[in-house]
């Protein structure tokens, strides 16, 4: 028997079509971030957290090369004014006074903080010292020998700095004043395998009309260098932004891994500093810090040779023999003594 062909027709356009919708439909995902790829554990997503094309642009403007305090020139933060939640304590400097007022006082979220009988009195945006201006003034109008009155800081919970990203413990931490960016990036509990160190920023808040403060750091350079070009003193309301390590990141970090150790953000000195300057404290004195980080010159070792115990000792300027031979007799005479 023959076996029976039929003819079969493949519609080759039809499928050029349908594989090209699948490709369109793989690159709309993979540009816009499509959440289904992450939810399939596809390795080529963009990460949760991604740089605005914005950001972007302003982290290549150069407005990081500005004097502003870094790790080696701290500077003092702006005048503390008071806000809801930081705690202050009023209280009359002489102890044998009769006012009494009540212990520790917590800034309402109204601005206000009770007195007791003396009433309640306006110190959200204040200093302390107008704070303690107002409060003396308020007291003697009802306390005629009310005495001196002191108040002090005892916490400060307004002024915040922000870790957000790829960090083990994002979240809002309490500015001391001291910080810098690494130390931020440490309290939030360290990077995470999945952060992206080639593109960390620090923004700093701004008004709605104002240009915006985009700082990149280079955190490779600021650990394994010591480079404080890029170590910010942080400001209350800083934030930190750690993106993801995207895969085409990670593909190029693999194919070129030297590709980011020159970091243009950085100081244009990287350098090894001479022999010994790794000995000098150079925060003891402060005028060390515009002196250039050069080794003194090294001294020539000058050696003075020294007679050999059989020798005799050198021959004094006068050229007659007499007295050497006398000396000799002399010294031989005591030996034989």
């Amino acid at each position: 028997m023959h076996a029976l062909k039929i003819p079969v027709r493949i519609n080759t356009g039809a499928c050029s079509r349908t594989l090209g919708s699948i490709f369109l439909l793989f690159i709309l995902c993979l540009s816009t971030g499509c959440s289904s790829l992450q939810t399939l554990g596809l390795p080529f997503t963009p990460g949760r957290y991604r740089l605005l094309k914005t950001t972007r642009e302003f982290v290549r403007q150069k407005n990081h090369r500005a004097p502003l305090p870094r790790e080696l020139n701290k500077g003092v933060l702006a005048t503390y004014r008071v806000e809801p939640g930081d705690v202050i304590a009023i209280e009359p400097t002489d102890l044998e006074s009769a006012v009494r007022l009540p212990g520790d006082q917590t800034v309402q979220p109204d601005g206000h903080v009770s007195l007791g009988k003396y009433g309640r009195i306006m110190v959200a945006g204040q200093t302390i010292n107008e704070i303690q201006t107002n409060i003396q003034s308020a007291i003697s109008a009802v306390e005629k020998d009310a005495g001196p009155i002191s108040v002090r800081w005892i916490s400060w919970e307004s002024k915040v700095f922000y870790v957000l990203g790829e960090v083990n413990s994002p979240g809002a931490y309490p500015l001391k004043g001291n910080e810098t960016v690494l130390d931020a990036i440490i309290a939030a509990g360290n990077l995470t395998s999945s952060a992206n160190r080639n593109r960390i920023i620090l923004s700093r808040p701004t008004g709605p009309d104002d240009c915006r403060v985009v700082l990149p750091i280079c955190y490779r350079h600021i650990v394994q260098l010591g480079d404080t070009s890029t170590n910010y003193q942080l400001q209350p309301g800083d934030r930190i932004y750690v993106p993801s390590l995207g895969f085409f990141d990670d593909i190029a970090q693999t194919v070129f891994p030297n590709r980011n150790e020159r970091c243009p953000k950085c100081s244009s000195c990287q350098s090894l500093c001479p022999d010994g300057i790794e000995n000098s404290n150079l925060t003891t004195n402060p005028t060390m810090m515009h002196m250039p980080l050069v080794a003194p010159p090294k001294k020539s070792e000058q050696r003075i040779p020294m007679p050999k115990p059989s020798e005799d000792p050198p021959k004094p300027d006068d050229t007659s023999g007499k007295l050497l031979r006398m000396n000799r007799l002399f010294r031989n005479s005591r030996v034989v003594r």
